[in-house]
């Protein structure tokens, strides 16, 4: 490849003739929660909810784990980047009823903001 047809390469990028191929850091939302004993699936909340810039490939992350035995309840629940590849929203029960419930709400996307989950409306649904 000589200097003549890496200056037409050049000319055919700047003429959008030809796009590469962008790759920019991705900002998603990044916090924690844990909560037992008193949790109910309305009053539950993230805390420190702030966004943050991941490193470059790496796509927004969100897990929440609900652990229920008896009339106890707990969550542990993380938001931020992650270097898995994407996948859509994912709601099972990791131990099922009766006596101890596990069930797990985890999605990995990679659009701007998009671990934007706010409550824990998915096990709502899940119990209904």
């Amino acid at each position: 490849m000589g200097p003549q047809h890496l200056r037409s390469l050049q000319l055919l990028c700047l003429l959008g003739a030809i796009s590469l191929p962008r790759t920019e850091a991705l900002l998603c939302y990044e916090a924690t929660a844990s909560l037992f004993r008193a949790v109910s699936l309305q009053n539950w909340k993230w805390l420190l909810m702030r966004s943050m810039v991941c490193k470059m490939r790496e796509g927004c992350e969100e897990t929440i784990v609900l652990i229920e035995t008896g009339t106890s309840r707990g969550v542990v629940s993380f938001k931020g980047c992650s270097s898995a590849l994407s996948y859509p929203p994912q709601i099972s029960y990791l131990v099922s009823p009766p006596g101890m419930s596990i069930a797990s709400y985890s999605r990995v996307c990679r659009t701007y903001l998009c671990n934007n989950i706010t409550n824990l409306d998915p096990f709502v649904k899940l119990k209904a």
